[in-house]
């Protein structure tokens, strides 16, 4: 019979490396912010509030999500757990699009 489930060891040691992904975003974000600040001081109009406004609301939650996952019970490897519920659920489809439909363009 093939393993089914989660090797500890091998998780929480992958931890750490997940946890400087979450640092790197953030750093990410935080560059995108200043940039998306220092471009909307140079450039107003309803063109630059929807480019804010789409950062803001849209794609900086994105990453922002995906840096900081839901701590619930199950997505800790240390966590106890019923036999129940010891398998891993279904991935779901990515839906995260970093890229927006909007260019920019020079005048």
């Amino acid at each position: 019979m093939a393993f089914v489930g989660m090797n500890l060891d091998t998780v929480k040691g992958e931890l750490p490396k997940w946890q400087t992904l979450g640092e790197d975003l953030q750093t990410v974000i935080t560059n995108v912010d200043t940039r998306v600040q220092e471009a909307n001081d140079a450039w107003n109009g309803p063109d630059s509030d929807k480019f804010v406004a789409e950062w803001q609301g849209q794609y900086r939650a994105q990453l922002v999500a995906a840096k900081t996952p839901g701590r619930e019970p199950h997505d800790d490897p240390g966590a106890k757990r019923s036999p129940s519920r010891r398998g891993s659920p279904a991935p779901e489809p990515a839906t995260h699009a970093l890229t927006s439909p909007h260019t920019l363009k020079e005048h």
